[in-house]
């Protein structure tokens, strides 16, 4: 019962986050209750699904968060390069997300490339991952591999359900090569966590216990920055790429391009060498999503407006109670290393 308790809040959390936090659900106006609740239950059997697969094969392979992050990749990429082809599709949505900054030879625009891609490994998977697991650990949550097979078929069932979807309502098909090739890109960074990055987590922990047996009062200052520093920090680097992103397109796209990339590196170097909280990290960004959730739902009418702000209250509502119990948990923990 606690593991599919787990697994659901994941999976809810996930699609909950990925689709309707972010506002994309008031894409095309304010969506029948009926029609949102079907989109739900689909996304849930689809990025949650994903969420759950993601988090259970890394902590299993004990990749650490570069295992995590890096199957996230390879879900957005099969996400927009095959399952709904907005790296592919000039009319996605209605959105002619490949105006600005189109690459012909890649068949797709290099600011949504960045953009979409990174939204899927922040936000959609690696942001609600932190969260459950400040609430529930990092440990494997699934005790039988066996039981990994229930989200698969769901994620396997969403995505083509999606996929269907996406082409009756538009028509368009990315070409065979494309999606081989987005295929291939995938299937490479599931083979690169499960070999080179397979191991990390357990190799880390070891160093860590070691440390801590040495220098004991040392470790425990030395965790990395806080819960405060790291939410705010995932603030303030979701924000600017997202705001990044929204640059008028009267700027070069690849000015733009670059300016994500630079946000892009700026988080990982803060990931790599400050080692945020990754509870606080995935909250500062899930923050971010609240507001911009928001605007869309401005944007839309006073229903949308309604509707977001229930979301969003019961976003902060989640993320306060699991920092508690997070920052709880810590602190017992660091008690103990002292003693």
């Amino acid at each position: 019962m606690r593991t599919l308790l787990h697994t659901i809040c994941l999976a809810v959390a996930s699609a909950v986050t990925a689709e309707f936090l972010l506002g994309d659900q008031y894409l095309s106006g304010m969506a029948p209750a009926a029609q949102q609740v079907s989109e739900l239950i689909l996304f849930t059997a689809f990025y949650g699904s994903a969420a759950v697969l993601i988090r259970e094969l890394a902590r299993r392979a004990r990749t650490g968060w570069p295992g995590i992050l890096t199957l996230a990749l390879a879900f957005g990429v099969i996400e927009e390069g095959i399952v709904d082809q907005s790296l592919f599709n000039p009319h996605f949505a209605g959105q002619h997300l490949l105006v600005y900054g189109y690459i012909p030879w890649l068949g797709t625009a290099g600011p949504w490339l960045i953009f979409v891609l990174t939204l899927h490994v922040v936000w959609s998977m690696g942001s609600p991952i932190a969260v459950m697991e400040g609430a529930f650990g990092s440990q494997p949550w699934v005790k039988h591999a066996g039981l990994l097979a229930i989200p698969a078929v769901l994620f396997v069932l969403g995505g083509s359900a999606i996929f269907v979807a996406s082409w009756a309502s538009g028509g368009f098909l990315a070409s065979g090569v494309q999606m081989l090739i987005c295929a291939l890109i995938a299937a490479a960074l599931v083979v690169i966590v499960f070999t080179v990055l397979r191991g990390r987590d357990k190799a880390a922990a070891g160093a860590s216990r070691d440390g801590a047996r040495l220098s004991g009062r040392g470790a425990a200052s030395g965790r990395g920055a806080g819960f405060v520093v790291s939410v705010a920090a995932g603030l303030v680097l979701g924000g600017a790429f997202q705001l990044t992103h929204g640059l008028p397109h009267s700027v070069s796209a690849w000015v733009t391009a670059l300016a994500l990339l630079v946000v892009l590196a700026v988080g990982i170097l803060f990931a790599v060498f400050v080692k945020p909280d990754a509870l606080g990290f995935g909250s500062g960004a899930i923050l971010v999503y609240c507001v911009v959730g928001l605007v869309n739902a401005v944007q839309t009418g006073p229903t949308a407006v309604i509707e977001q702000t229930v979301l969003v209250l019961i976003a902060l509502g989640v993320l306060t109670a699991v920092a508690v119990r997070h920052l709880r948990r810590r602190h017992v923990e660091q008690t103990a290393v002292l003693v």
